[in-house]
């Protein structure tokens, strides 16, 4: 119990140096990402709509432990090429924590961007986050591993 706590205060503070270093995560609007060996993203069946959704983040045979956080954004493919959603509101931010999967390999989120985004219209998307493996200290942006899971609202 007690080297669970101290772990679980070891990588809360490496989430709140990761957050001290950087500033918002957004990649360029090209649709190369670092995707994470081993790590996948899918959305919960029946909690997808146009203003959120629950993603399950699997993470079962990636080498070291990942550190995942709140922290997302949204590109929309426009005539195949993937582009940043333009937020409606600039004061937004996420909670600062860091999670880790749990015994299954599984770490669920809910993700609503109405606040960021609004309600998005029809069309192809992907919800972008990143990770870091919490080996890598101090965290540096060049430590940051993106991933995305694409999505359709109809």
């Amino acid at each position: 119990m007690r080297l669970k706590f101290i772990r679980n205060i070891f990588v809360i503070i490496l989430c709140l140096n990761a957050i001290a270093c950087g500033t918002k995560c957004q990649v360029s609007n090209n649709d190369e990402l670092n995707e994470v060996e081993g790590v996948s993203m899918a959305i919960e069946d029946g909690t997808l709509n146009n203003q959120g959704a629950t993603i399950v983040i699997k993470d079962v045979n990636s080498p070291g432990v990942h550190i995942y956080g709140e922290e997302f954004y949204i590109q929309e493919k426009i005539k195949g090429e993937w582009s940043n959603v333009k937020t409606i509101h600039d004061d937004y931010s996420f909670n600062d924590l860091g999670y880790i999967v749990d015994k299954d390999g599984q770490l669920e989120l809910e993700c609503n961007w109405s606040y960021i985004y609004g309600n998005l219209d029809k069309g192809e998307y992907r919800l972008v986050k990143y990770t870091f493996r919490n080996d890598n200290t101090p965290i540096t942006k060049d430590d940051y591993l993106y991933f995305s899971v694409e999505f359709t609202i109809k």
